[in-house]
């Protein structure tokens, strides 16, 4: 599959990623936390802001690599807008 340079990549990318890797650590952390183990982290909602650590690569991704630009400010707004809403919706704490 050949990517696009287009808004569409971009919403998709910085949408898929961290929901993904949100999923998978909050998966494996409720599977560690069943089998007796304690929890990893203070305030659970502190997972959220580590899934999006694939929204910089991916940044990097598509502005070095691939030359894709609009792909690339794309994922930067969604970044600002999912940050901007954690912050809104949490707190600054």
């Amino acid at each position: 599959m050949k990517l696009k340079d287009s808004i569409i990549t971009g919403l998709l990318a910085g949408i898929i990623a961290p929901a993904l890797l949100f999923a998978i650590s909050f998966y494996l952390h409720r599977l560690y936390m069943n089998s007796g183990g304690g929890s990893l982290v203070r305030q659970e909602y502190k997972w959220l802001i580590f899934s999006l650590i694939p929204n910089l690569i991916l940044l990097r991704y598509f502005l070095k690599n691939k030359q894709f630009p609009i792909s690339g400010k794309t994922v930067l707004i969604v970044t600002i807008i999912e940050v901007a809403a954690y912050f809104v919706y949490f707190g600054i704490r």
